[in-house]
């Protein structure tokens, strides 16, 4: 209901590449603030934010409901039905889990973020759409319902394998075929599809350095847990031969947050702006712990009409070191 994080942020402060400390926002350094709101790391390290708030219900109605996966098809078809066309206040996203031979399910992760009384009345006829095995939708507080993946992640060491691709706009999501991948999956394996609908697509791509907006759903495949060599190379195989299979739904692009190296399929067409920032802001390429941006090379600046007066940091060995970084610190900290 509220769009993504980078549509709720005001302003920002980042420390550039040379230790200079900068404050970022629509009429201040705009150029950074467009990159920094999408385009990952790439710019600096950003030390506070300024984010518009919003009012979250003490209660809310949320959970999971689980099924057996012989009934994935019509779950499928009636969570496409709902999703394009439900409220802003509710988020649902559905889940793949073949467990072992024996037991495979499907879940609708569920939330609604207004009157738990209308969010269970809405959400009644979706997950009545097929028996389900258990029902966890339940009143709670958003963050207790934010936290029920929680222990998943804290294991430490845990081998995982992840691929994550945008679905193509306006297609229908081929409920055979993704039961057919779930039928030979291995146990470790999950397929998530996510739906970023509602006020995420009614902010102008161009707004932002987030290019996916046209896209309504995420599908993400991942292997979870798996403990020797050949478990982790069935799930590697399972993931290449299904993107194979969903190739005519999925696109090259892919949410920021679940890839890795590939900017090209991270930022689209807004890769030439992102260049041009990296160029301005990061030009000797400091910041690489990201799905990187190259910044274009010196000899090309005239050629994107960059002037050796428009770069916004001090190049060099030297420029790092005429800055005492302890009392900027405590400076930006406001210690004295």
């Amino acid at each position: 209901s509220q769009g993504l994080a980078v549509d709720n942020l005001l302003e920002i402060d980042v420390v550039l590449a040379d230790g200079s400390l900068v404050t970022a926002n629509e009429t201040k350094h705009p150029d950074l603030f467009w990159g920094c709101r999408g385009g990952q790391s790439n710019f600096g390290v950003i030390s506070s934010f300024k984010l518009r708030l919003f009012d979250c219900p003490p209660v809310i109605y949320a959970g999971l409901v689980l099924y057996d996966m012989v009934h994935a098809k019509d779950i499928i078809e009636a969570y496409q039905n709902f999703v394009t066309s439900m409220s802003y206040q509710a988020v649902v996203h559905l889940y793949f889990m073949p467990l072992s031979d024996k037991q495979k399910l499907l879940a609708l992760q569920l939330c609604y973020l207004g009157d738990p009384a209308t969010g269970e009345a809405l959400f009644e006829p979706l997950i009545n759409t097929a028996p389900w095995v258990d029902n966890q939708l339940k009143r709670t507080s958003y963050a207790h319902y934010q936290l029920f993946s929680d222990e998943l992640y804290k294991i430490q060491g845990i081998p995982s394998y992840w691929r994550s691709r945008n679905v193509r706009p306006d297609v229908a999501l081929p409920a055979d075929t993704i039961m057919k991948l779930m039928d030979n999956a291995p146990p470790e394996a999950i397929l998530v599809i996510e739906h970023y609908g509602g006020k995420t697509r009614e902010v102008p791509q161009e707004s932002t350095a987030y290019p996916h907006r046209q896209h309504e759903f995420v599908a993400t495949f991942t292997g979870f847990g798996y403990q020797d060599p050949v478990a982790r190379e069935a799930v590697k195989t399972w993931i290449d031969e299904s993107t194979t299979k969903l190739a005519d739904i999925l696109d090259r692009s892919a949410y920021i947050n679940y890839q890795a190296k590939d900017a090209a399929a991270s930022f689209g067409p807004h890769l030439e702006r992102l260049r041009r920032g990296k160029t301005l802001y990061d030009p000797e390429n400091i910041f690489t712990c990201n799905v990187n941006v190259q910044p274009y090379p010196r000899e090309e600046w005239e050629e994107h009409g960059i002037k050796p007066e428009d770069i916004q940091v001090k190049m060099g060995e030297s420029a790092l070191e005429e800055h005492d970084y302890v009392a900027e610190a405590n400076l930006a900290l406001g210690i004295n």
